[in-house]
């Protein structure tokens, strides 16, 4: 009902043998139309890196392949001069535009330790004024304590981890200008507490500021159940993902998706782009969360967390 696969294919000859290959490309997309969608209730945690670092702003230029010098596409003129910190606290106050009052909130800051900026309540009884303007006043300082940030994060849910899952999507918005390491994968690292809390139901959302993730990063998070990530560049990215598809980021459609191929006379001979896949168990695809994202033609599309 929420989605379904799309096929195309092609034939084409190995330049070196000659022989003909045979290739199927496959999509997903949803039958989810957007004036039909509709989020879960949200008990949300944002947890922020207030480091140092997210005192430095985005870089407007980059070197292309060829050498040369050129304006980051999303780059506005009126975000020059702002730090990261700046626009992460402007994209949280946009964020909050978006929840209910049956929603609820709660904020922890990082950088050497975690502190606690609002307590994780309904937003029907929050001053939503106050806390947007404390936002937009906070400044970074420190370094980067990453685990420390998560582990506070998670206590703000304690008293909320029997929550209906039905009615309820419990969510961290972890936002960070640091990698995080991969290689620690312990109850006390990062990486080994987003899958504690995926397995009470507790789900992570991952923002890279200014930073691109390795693929070992990539495909750790993509293991979580419930996690998705993103990498935001500029104040266009994270509008983008905090405001426009704020709704799409938080709202996981489906779990455990396998595609496999039976097809007589035909057998896989290699899979490109899942990593999860097997190709001797003619599995084409293995997607741990499905979720939605934006629109073509007033039709939603999905996005894949392997």
């Amino acid at each position: 009902e929420l989605f379904c696969p799309s096929y195309s294919y092609a034939v084409s000859k190995d330049p070196i043998s000659g022989k003909d290959d045979h290739y199927l490309a496959v999509g997903l997309n949803s039958n989810l139309k957007e004036s039909d969608f509709q989020r879960k209730k949200l008990n949300l945690v944002v947890v922020l890196d207030i480091s140092g670092s997210m005192g430095s702003s985005f870089d407007e230029y980059y070197y292309d392949m060829a050498g040369n010098y050129i304006l980051r596409e999303g780059f506005v003129e009126e975000d020059r001069g702002k730090s990261k910190m700046e626009i992460a606290n402007e994209s949280i106050v946009s964020l909050m535009n978006h929840l209910n009052d049956d929603d609820r909130l709660g904020i922890v800051l990082f950088d050497d330790s975690a502190y606690l900026a609002k307590e994780l309540n309904y937003v029907g009884e929050t001053d939503m004024d106050a806390i947007k303007n404390h936002i937009l006043e906070i400044r970074e300082e420190g370094g980067t304590n990453m685990e420390s940030g998560m582990e506070l994060g998670t206590k703000l849910f304690d008293e909320l981890k029997d929550v209906d899952p039905e009615e309820y999507e419990n969510r961290i918005i972890f936002l960070t200008d640091a990698m995080p390491n991969t290689g620690d994968i312990s109850e006390d690292g990062l990486m080994g507490q987003m899958a504690i809390n995926a397995d009470d139901a507790i789900h992570s959302s991952f923002i890279g500021i200014g930073l691109d993730f390795n693929t070992e990063l990539i495909e750790s998070i993509s293991k979580v159940r419930g996690a998705n990530y993103y990498s935001v560049h500029n104040s266009t990215d994270f509008k983008k993902r905090m405001d426009d598809e704020f709704e799409f980021m938080v709202t996981p459609l489906v779990y455990d998706l396998e595609l496999k191929l039976d097809a007589e006379g035909y057998e896989i001979e290699k899979i490109y782009g899942s990593p999860q896949a097997d190709e001797s168990t003619g599995e084409i695809m293995k997607v741990n969360t499905l979720f939605p994202s934006s629109t073509e033609g007033g039709e939603t599309k999905v996005e894949l967390f392997y």
